[in-house]
């Protein structure tokens, strides 16, 4: 237990295996990106920015539920490593399945996205055996993000008008959810 502490209280580094999740991130914000190369006559067409930012939102969620729980509970463990290694093939998995019209690709990506999050949110529960000090927080995170994921998923029962807003209600419940029942907040840095 005082090792776990002692570990918990040194500043933090990236690990390598963090690096290569931020690249595997980069090289899926590189297939969104490629979406914005195709212009007509100069110009992006309303759905082409729209498929962006409807795709870019939610990758870009992933990244941050991950970097956050890294930042707050990583010890550098084997589950760790493992949820992170399906994290990243789960990001591919999203970028591969995107079509510059989102609508037609909206259902795996919408379900990746929900795996991935209840990954996460596996993560932060873990986290509240590991850290008996912090067991209140990381439940409370993982019961928020567990919640978001659960909304978000419904999304793939509805038309795609209706989805969208499904999806995103999760992804606002992710959001706001921690202000309903997250009570105790950590700091994200260790220093």
């Amino acid at each position: 237990m005082a090792e776990k502490k002692l570990l918990y209280m040194q500043p933090r580094q990236a690990t390598w295996l963090e690096l290569f999740f931020d690249l595997i991130f980069v090289v899926a914000l590189g297939k969104l990106t490629h979406f914005l190369v195709h212009t007509h006559h100069g110009h992006l067409s309303d759905h082409v920015w729209f498929s962006f930012i409807l795709t870019f939102i939610p990758m870009w969620w992933i990244w941050v539920g991950h970097m956050v729980y890294s930042n707050r509970f990583d010890s550098d463990n084997r589950p760790h490593r493992v949820v992170t290694l399906l994290l990243m093939a789960i990001i591919m998995l999203c970028a591969i399945t995107l079509k510059e019209d989102f609508s037609v690709s909206y259902i795996p990506f919408m379900l990746a996205y929900g795996v991935a999050r209840l990954f996460i949110s596996g993560l932060y529960f873990s986290a509240a055996g590991q850290y008996p000090e912090k067991q209140g927080f990381a439940k409370s995170m993982g019961i928020s993000f567990t919640i978001g994921a659960m909304i978000s998923m419904s999304a793939v029962f509805f038309p795609f008008k209706f989805a969208i807003l499904i999806f995103y209600l999760g992804i606002g419940f992710d959001i706001l959810g921690r202000l309903l029942i997250v009570k105790h907040v950590i700091p994200v840095d260790r220093d």
